[in-house]
């Protein structure tokens, strides 16, 4: 990939691009969604999200995918669904 961008634009810009990319999904994982965990064991996923967000830990809830859960928005809670198998399944982890 990098040999066919280089002919486009200079590595540098190619290096800032590629590593603000990086940084945006790194805040991702420590201020909103853990989308990394789609298909991961629901257990993988907390260790997961308590090594990107240390301050979860506590507060990370493995429930079945049809769950009743409350709808009130929390940004210290994150709430991990998994279906039949215990993997994540389409909705990714996300604080609230």
């Amino acid at each position: 990939v990098e040999s066919n961008l280089t002919n486009i634009m200079p590595k540098s810009t190619l290096y800032f691009l590629f590593s603000a990319v990086a940084r945006i999904v790194l805040a991702q994982e420590k201020y909103g969604c853990f989308p990394n965990c789609v298909g991961m064991a629901g257990e993988d996923c907390q260790k997961h999200i308590e090594g990107a967000s240390p301050d979860l830990k506590g507060n990370i809830y493995i429930l079945p995918w049809n769950s009743m859960v409350t709808m009130d928005y929390r940004t210290d809670r994150v709430r991990i669904f998994v279906d039949e198998s215990d993997r994540v399944g389409e909705r990714k982890p996300c604080r609230g």
